[in-house]
């Protein structure tokens, strides 16, 4: 019976293990096509220019989410302008 319960400690163990690389490999995969600090940079002043105030205090993600929709269509109605 020892032998049974050692097995699944290993099979545990490696289970965990494996999980443990497939979110590290998943982690460093996104971070290296994320955005650069000028780029946020970027978008903040963007958003900033919309309307959006990140120092005011209310309704936070509803705020930002609208700013970014309103961000979002800008960028469509450009897209549309150029063609």
């Amino acid at each position: 019976m020892k032998t049974n319960h050692t097995l699944r400690n290993v099979v545990a163990t490696l289970g965990l293990v494996a999980a443990g690389l497939s979110v590290c490999h998943a982690h460093t995969t996104d971070s290296s096509q994320g955005l650069t600090r000028a780029q946020v940079q970027s978008e903040l002043s963007a958003l900033e220019k919309l309307g959006y105030d990140p120092h005011r205090e209310g309704n936070y993600p509803a705020d930002l989410q609208a700013a970014e929709a309103r961000l979002a269509e800008q960028h469509a109605n450009n897209v549309v302008a150029t063609k």
